[in-house]
């Protein structure tokens, strides 16, 4: 008697090893590929690496199978902190300092105050207490004199 017959192997997941309180920055120690007949959400993830790094945004429990819903990446920038800027213009870079008006992750655009005269100007998230603004042209701030 012929048999046909597909076997598969059920993808590994991403899953909580200990009890992870919201907020917790996830590191690899917290984290481990697991296979198992319990089915997982199609954003699970399938990499440890692709969850390092990441905040959690609720508490979980050890064995959580881990999927986007339940991670973001962290704040780099929290209201009111010191923030370096850096400005980037016709392949120039000034680098100065202003205080975040808003908190705001990788790629978040965050209204910042210049410490020298107080003025507002948007800037994107790029690292950790750190911002950036692309200029055009070659005027910096669009202040028309010369600093």
């Amino acid at each position: 008697i012929a048999v046909s017959a597909t076997v598969s192997l059920t993808p590994a997941v991403v899953v909580a090893t200990v009890a992870i309180n919201k907020g917790t920055v996830l590191q690899a120690e917290h984290l481990q590929l697991q296979r198992g007949t319990q089915a997982a959400a199609v954003d699970a993830f399938h990499r440890v690496e692709d969850v390092v790094g990441k905040e959690a945004t609720i508490n979980m429990a050890a064995g959580q199978i881990l999927d986007a819903g339940l991670v973001q990446e962290p704040e780099l920038v929290r209201r009111g902190e010191i923030v370096t800027v850096n400005v980037y213009s016709s392949g120039v870079r000034l680098r100065m300092e202003g205080r975040a008006r808003d908190s705001g992750r990788r790629g978040e655009t965050v209204l910042v105050e210049a410490l020298t005269d107080r003025r507002l100007f948007q800037a994107r998230v790029c690292a950790l207490q750190t911002v950036e603004v692309l200029a055009r042209g070659t005027s910096l701030a669009g202040s028309g004199d010369d600093r």
